[in-house]
């Protein structure tokens, strides 16, 4: 049974602030009760052993903040790790208002063959530590969540999306991450996006472990691999302050290959800040008519920009310049063109990076 939580209640019913302190198992045998009990409240503050389970049914909370330093939520799945519980069901669909989150916290779509899987957020996602994981099974139904605000994760966060699974932004996506975090949008063979961003994507890691990777290698913490992704306004790569690594990679592209408007490299005070464009990538920068823009911008600064890799080209590159902006005391912008020279000999013409501002 499919009913919406919200309309048992109407909306002079609404409550405060509930904390929830136990797991909260939503399918077709609790709707009635746990669905109208939680519907009954306009915010959440969802403690260390709180967490919300959809198991295949629609639960509307669109009018509903979730606040708390644990937020866990799970849509779909065979069982729900917080109680040892097992699905009855299958899919379902969650919608929240917002979600400000701080501490440990998780949330996780997962895909069955039979229904869709589904969390809309009607507002923003603020949140630090929350390790988002979509994963589509490589089935055919819709694994997504979708922010219809902006959607902003720091400090050791983790995003997924993988095997036909979508994340959608309507606003703004930000991402600032420590070493302990990562960003893999990857494995998608039948959803022609999995990542849309209606507005910028600034992406920023603060890798500092070393500051040495392997342009050759494949990053499963910073990429975009083996999927599509739609970027509205521009993908942004900011270097951390005093973190010795920032990088990013495009990889094995499918599909459409990745879009943006404009793709800007920044660099930072004692970082260098790499962008990979690496094994088969395609990169469409404003149809055409968009700038990829080098900027190191601090003290010993540095940005770097790889196109292909030693053994793999990119496949396509799509720009209409390369600009080069280097700031006083910075280290400087490097260009490496692995097994490309030739096939990007007449776009770096075009581009003409060496004219001057």
């Amino acid at each position: 049974m499919a009913v919406s939580a919200a309309s048992l209640l109407s909306s002079s019913a609404l409550a405060n602030t509930e904390t929830i302190s136990v797991p909260q198992i939503v399918n077709e045998t609790t709707l009635q009760d746990v669905g109208k009990h939680l519907a009954s409240y306009n915010e959440f503050f969802l403690t260390e052993l709180g967490a919300i389970w959809v198991d295949g049914v629609q639960l509307d909370l669109s009018n509903v903040k979730l606040t708390g330093n644990h937020v866990r939520l799970q849509v779909g799945g065979p069982d729900f790790p917080y109680q040892n519980a097992k699905a009855i069901s299958s899919g379902g669909s969650l919608t929240v208002g917002s979600i400000t989150a701080t501490g440990t916290n998780i949330i996780h779509v997962i895909g069955t063959t039979n229904r869709d899987s589904t969390l809309t957020v009607k507002g923003d996602i603020n949140a630090s530590n929350l390790d988002v994981w979509i994963n589509g099974k490589n089935t055919n139904t819709n694994t997504k969540i979708s922010v219809e605000g902006n959607f902003t994760e720091t400090e050791d966060s983790k995003i997924s999306a993988q095997y036909n699974g979508i994340l959608e932004v309507k606003g703004g996506l930000t991402v600032n991450i420590s070493d302990k975090g990562s960003f893999y949008i990857a494995n998608s063979k039948n959803v022609p996006i999995s990542l849309k961003v209606g507005k910028d994507f600034t992406f920023s890691n603060h890798i500092t472990k070393n500051n040495n990777f392997d342009p050759n290698g494949l990053f499963f913490d910073a990429s975009i691999g083996t999927a599509a992704a739609e970027i509205g306004g521009d993908f942004i790569l900011q270097g951390a302050n005093d973190a010795p690594t920032t990088y990013f990679q495009i990889a094995n592209s499918k599909g459409a290959g990745v879009k943006a408007a404009n793709i800007q490299v920044i660099g930072s005070d004692n970082n260098t800040t790499s962008l990979l464009f690496s094994r088969f990538s395609i990169v469409n920068v404003g149809s055409g008519n968009g700038v990829i823009e080098l900027r190191p911008d601090g003290n010993n600064s540095k940005v770097q920009l790889f196109i292909g890799e030693s053994d793999y080209k990119a496949k396509s590159i799509l720009a209409s310049e390369l600009k080069m902006n280097q700031s006083e005391g910075s280290d400087g912008i490097f260009v490496f063109l692995n097994n490309n020279v030739q096939d990007l000999k007449q776009n770096l013409m075009t581009w003409n990076p060496f004219a001057p501002n």
